[in-house]
């Protein structure tokens, strides 16, 4: 019995994830897309630049690691790095978001392609992420959906 390469999985978790996704966001209407929503009560654009911004950082910490370099530290914590984000992109066009995270979305494609299956399942003990302690690989199923958007549109984590 052979086994699907673990890159091919990877791959179509990531696939699954943003198509799921875009489902999502073409359900959603004009007033729903264009919703700004508040600090406890995030609108569906909120959840997407919250997912875009902890993707983008995946990926900058994952290139560190690659690089056998050290993330950057970081100065605040999460709760006060999502604040920073809503408020930086509240007032910003749904266009402008979908296009960034659409973008992201084409990088993690192509950094997960660019990996091997070692650079996929093996641990990096000697990587320190901020805040995390040692790093083992992130699992990649789980970093496909960081945030779930809901319809209510509360800020609630996965």
């Amino acid at each position: 019995m052979t086994t699907q390469p673990f890159k091919t999985i990877v791959l179509d978790l990531l696939q699954q994830g943003h198509l799921d996704e875009e489902t999502f966001l073409q359900e959603l209407d004009e007033t729903e897309r264009t919703a700004i929503g508040a600090p406890q009560l995030w609108s569906a654009k909120d959840h997407v630049v919250h997912r875009t911004f902890w993707h983008q950082r995946l990926i900058g910490d994952l290139t560190a690691a690659l690089q056998h370099q050290e993330a950057p530290p970081r100065e605040e914590s999460d709760d006060q790095i999502n604040a920073r984000v809503f408020e930086a992109n509240k007032a910003r066009p749904w266009s402008a978001i979908h296009a960034d995270s659409e973008r992201v979305y084409a990088d993690i494609i192509t950094l997960v392609e660019q990996l091997s299956e070692d650079d996929l399942t093996a641990p990096i003990a000697s990587v320190r992420l901020p805040g995390k302690g040692r790093c083992i690989r992130p699992s990649w199923a789980a970093s496909t959906n960081t945030c779930t958007i809901r319809r209510c549109h509360k800020h609630t984590h996965a």
